[in-house]
């Protein structure tokens, strides 16, 4: 089993995996996603390669890098203690996306008034 570590790096170091990453976001996704991190911060990880490519979190890398606009930031990664190969990568960036084991309560988030629309829009390329 791989055993992960959290290191620091800065956004400018880190590489976006678009040769075979199947997620795409929306500008509206994007805009989403920017009010979120400005409210709450970094709450869910960036996972790299020790190459610092990237394998989930490119929509939060994108949305950082808009919100801090060029300047030297660093961010807490989540780091493998080998190298991945490419097969490795491919199926850890569909995983993180897909393994999803539950479902949201529609009929709550409508009582909590917090039913929303997928989001739609214009699909932004890295």
């Amino acid at each position: 089993m791989i055993k992960w570590t959290v290191e620091t790096r800065k956004l400018s170091e880190l590489k976006a995996y678009t040769e075979k990453n199947p997620r795409r976001i929306t500008e509206k996704g994007l805009n989403d996603l920017i009010k979120s991190l400005e409210l709450f911060g970094l709450a869910g990880p960036i996972v790299i390669n020790r190459d610092d490519t990237i394998i989930g979190g490119h929509a939060r890398v994108q949305g950082l890098k808009r919100i801090h606009k060029g300047k030297a930031v660093k961010v807490n990664v989540y780091v493998p203690d080998r190298i991945l190969d490419e097969k490795e990568v491919e199926e850890l960036c569909i995983r993180l996306n897909k393994n999803v084991v539950s479902q949201f309560d529609f009929g709550m988030l409508r009582r909590l008034g917090k039913d929303r629309e997928q989001p739609r829009g214009e699909v932004l390329r890295h």
